[in-house]
């Protein structure tokens, strides 16, 4: 696993687990994973099928919270930012906007507070892995 972490400010907590990106005020805003990809990539087929699941869901409250996206060509998973998740003892989590895409047998995700269109320009920024 690959992680690159950016923070506007010294990270004193450095999560194990991307979502923490909002749980901790000094842990890392924006968060580059690349997981080696144990068993089968999932195609576009699959995306579009996750995307159209989870959009149905109860905890979705009627909006489309994932969408299909497209980067450097390949079909992935994208979430914006904006939802809330809401736990029984009141507490409330922003959950960051994520993208999510298979490439070469990797996984790669970039998760931030930021617009997921942003969030697409940092996964479109990435330099394609060569493989020999």
């Amino acid at each position: 696993m690959i992680r690159l972490l950016y923070s506007d400010r010294p990270i004193t907590i450095l999560p194990l687990d991307p979502s923490a990106v909002n749980k901790y005020p000094a842990a890392a805003k924006l968060a580059v994973i690349v997981n080696i990809e144990i068993g089968e990539i999932p195609d576009e087929n699959w995306v579009r099928d996750f995307v159209a699941y989870w959009n149905q869901q109860e905890g979705s409250a009627g909006k489309d919270l994932f969408e299909v996206v497209e980067v450097r060509g390949t079909v992935g998973i994208g979430m914006n930012l904006g939802h809330v998740n809401k736990f029984r003892d009141g507490y409330e989590e922003l959950v960051p906007a994520t993208v999510i895409w298979w490439k070469n047998n990797l996984k790669f995700e970039v998760r931030g507070m930021l617009p997921l269109k942003e969030l697409l320009k940092v996964a479109e920024s990435l330099e394609p892995l060569e493989t020999s």
